[in-house]
């Protein structure tokens, strides 16, 4: 839907040949849909790559993981006990908050239990389990990084001529764990819940022959302005060579592929 509504706005049928109401000016263009199996968007929770989740559960054994279980236990005992939900922690608690928020944000009455832990306890261990899902650079390597690797080649593609000269963007839609995982493998992110119609720019500028990188992130869409994110260690308008060079232990790496394919895009 929100794919359907950034297209309609971009490419508006009225006075084309596509008008077919003059009372609705809404005609959305055709879309890829991923599949369910492609990597690109999708968090490894939602698909078999073994590698992802042998990887997160060595990290959710380590001290820092020790510390987040334990942290967030409370919270996850007292959801299964008034939901007889009786799954992991993570599920539970991720589940459990966007359920509460979409029902707080149509309007609908939450259940009393809600009051106990929604929103600033809940809130804050869905965050902190949020980062844990790229708690180190091998995760995210499996969660923004693919889509980071796609942007990087699709840049030196338009860069070298390589892409349709009239193509000026390519445009992803996802979730909100999208956008986080998307700025954490970028080192951006900053401790907030993105808001279901966040967006990240990646602009591609030539300024005195060198190639360069700006992000921008729009939080929330009834602002206008989209804050300009600088990369650690780099500038504003970040150099392509060094950006990569900033990030490369961030970037999915394909020898992951010949170990597990499940791991690997379609």
């Amino acid at each position: 839907m929100t794919m359907a509504l950034v297209l309609a706005g971009l490419f508006p049928p009225k006075g084309t040949v596509l008008e077919w109401n003059k009372n609705l000016n809404w005609q959305p263009t055709v879309y890829t849909e991923l599949s369910r199996n492609d990597k690109l968007l999708y968090s490894p929770f939602n698909n078999n790559c073994t590698t992802y989740h042998e990887l997160y559960k060595d990290f959710l054994r380590s001290e820092e993981g020790m510390k987040l279980l334990k942290s967030t236990f409370g919270s996850h005992n007292y959801i299964k006990k008034n939901t007889k939900w009786d799954k992991d922690p993570l599920s539970v608690i991720f589940g459990t908050m966007d359920k509460l928020v979409i029902q707080k944000e149509l309007k609908l009455p939450l259940p009393e239990w809600a009051n106990g832990i929604f929103p600033d306890g809940l809130t804050s261990d869905f965050l902190d389990f949020l980062q844990s899902t790229s708690g180190n650079s091998k995760l995210k390597q499996m969660t923004g990084g693919y889509l980071l690797q796609k942007i990087l080649k699709d840049t030196n593609l338009k860069l070298t001529d390589q892409l349709p000269k009239k193509q000026k963007m390519s445009l992803y839609a996802g979730h909100d764990v999208s956008i986080f995982s998307f700025l954490s493998i970028m080192e951006v992110y900053k401790r907030h819940r993105p808001q279901y119609t966040a967006c990240v720019i990646v602009e591609v500028h030539t300024i005195k022959n060198i190639d360069r990188i700006r992000i921008l992130y729009k939080e929330e869409s009834s602002s206008n302005e989209a804050k300009v994110l600088i990369v650690p260690g780099c500038e504003e308008f970040c150099p392509l060579t060094k950006f990569t060079e900033i990030l490369k232990d961030n970037i999915f790496d394909d020898e992951i592929c010949s170990k597990d394919k499940q791991c690997c895009r379609l």
